[in-house]
């Protein structure tokens, strides 16, 4: 069982080329039963939790984000101008760039902070800048039974109303969202020790790739020569055909199925990661699984969106609507995720044309296009085999063809 036991071997130090934050990671760690120390450093280098979280942090991040007025009863919402905080949270980072950051922070480590640097007019934030969950720790004030966050290497106190915090599964009685990497550090740990051990089991030539034998007694040196001879004939990945003499055969070894179990073991961790992170398979390199999320690629594409994604949006907009205040919420454009997708957006756009609720320039618009001239792209459709039902109610039906009205004044 050398394989096992090399499997969950305890791994060898990893490079100090680090920032402290992540020297601190791979310093704290979690503990696992494979041996591996599993942080969000370390786990990264696991290809499938790389692809999850990348996966889940670009769509979102891709996502127009706009914002909206609270309507009062049976007032349609309005959009408003977005404050500056929508559309770059931060100076020194993109949008994208900005959303990135967080969603790291809340899929690797539970929480995703930003501190709020600065409020404009109606004490909108100007200024969010994230902060890795790390360096923050959260109180509740005694005397005022508030939440305090404590920020920093200088413990700063900072008020809860200037925090920007997004927690991803919350216990009760907890404040913080739990820890993702901690709770799958076995499976990422295993994951983890079966591709080291597949990586030095190959660059260290554990399995020669044949052997030659022989009935013949043979000594040293000869058994030398024959290796000379046939490393120069046939080594260096020459394709030459093989002539063997002195009863000489030639025999390639195969990979024992106990050597080869890392393979099945990387498959599995890869799989459960992938569920874990409720990723679609084909979308994080797995193909082979990708039958048990639909019924083909656009049902687990459309799960992706709805089961994935959906629960991390509201999450954030939930955050957005406390910090923004003043009746405002905001709201990802799920929209964009067709934006390559150029006939369901046609057939979407020409459902909402017929359908009476989209004029041309609108749907121009949502093209980047500017309107029609003179206003022809304002007009909306109806169906003429629809209509209104009059304030009164349905009418009463006409009478049938054939029944005989009696005159007037005929005394009927």
């Amino acid at each position: 069982m050398d394989v096992l036991r090399r499997l969950f071997a305890p791994a060898e130090a990893r490079t100090a080329n680090l920032s402290a934050l992540e020297q601190l990671a791979r310093d704290r760690g979690f503990a696992t039963y494979a041996g591996v120390n599993v942080n969000e450093v370390t786990a990264l280098t696991h290809l499938t939790v790389w692809s999850c979280v990348s996966l889940i942090a670009d769509s979102i991040a891709m996502l127009p984000l706009h914002t909206f007025e609270t309507p009062g009863a049976g007032d349609i919402p309005a959009r408003v101008q977005d404050p500056d905080v929508i559309e770059q949270p931060h100076v020194e980072m993109s949008r994208f760039d900005w959303h990135v950051r967080m969603i790291w922070s809340v899929l690797m480590r539970g929480n995703a902070y930003g501190r709020i640097l600065e409020r404009g007019r109606g004490a909108i934030p100007v200024q969010i800048e994230p902060i890795h969950p790390d360096t923050v720790r959260i109180e509740r004030d005694k005397s005022t039974g508030e939440l305090v966050y404590i920020v920093g290497r200088d413990r700063e106190r900072v008020p809860a109303a200037d925090i920007f915090h997004v927690p991803g599964m919350v216990v009760p009685g907890s404040v913080y969202g739990l820890d993702p990497i901690n709770y799958a550090r076995q499976t990422i740990g295993t994951g983890l020790a079966a591709i080291e051990y597949g990586a030095r089991f190959f660059a260290e030539g554990a399995v020669p790739p044949g052997m030659l034998s022989t009935d013949q007694k043979i000594d040293v040196d000869t058994a030398t020569e024959y290796q000379e001879r046939w490393e120069e004939s046939h080594g260096n990945r020459r394709r030459r055909v093989a002539v063997l003499g002195g009863g000489l055969k030639y025999e390639a070894i195969q990979l024992s199925p106990e050597a080869s179990q890392f393979l099945t073991t990387i498959g599995a961790t890869k799989a459960d990661i992938a569920g874990f992170y409720r990723c679609p398979p084909h979308m994080v390199g797995d193909v082979e699984r990708s039958t048990s999320w639909g019924t083909g690629i656009e049902e687990q594409g459309s799960q992706f969106g709805t089961f994935t994604l959906g629960p991390w949006l509201r999450r954030f907009e939930d955050a957005w609507k406390l910090k923004l205040g003043g009746g405002l919420y905001a709201r990802y454009n799920t929209d964009a995720l067709l934006r390559s997708r150029l006939l369901d957006r046609f057939q979407a756009y020409t459902q909402a044309r017929q359908g009476g609720w989209f004029n041309i320039d609108e749907v121009r618009a949502k093209e980047e296009l500017g309107p029609l001239p003179e206003g022809k792209g304002t007009d909306y459709l109806q169906p003429l085999n629809f209509g209104a039902i009059p304030p009164g109610g349905m009418p009463p039906p006409p009478p049938p063809a054939d029944a005989v009205t009696p005159p007037p004044n005929s005394g009927a």
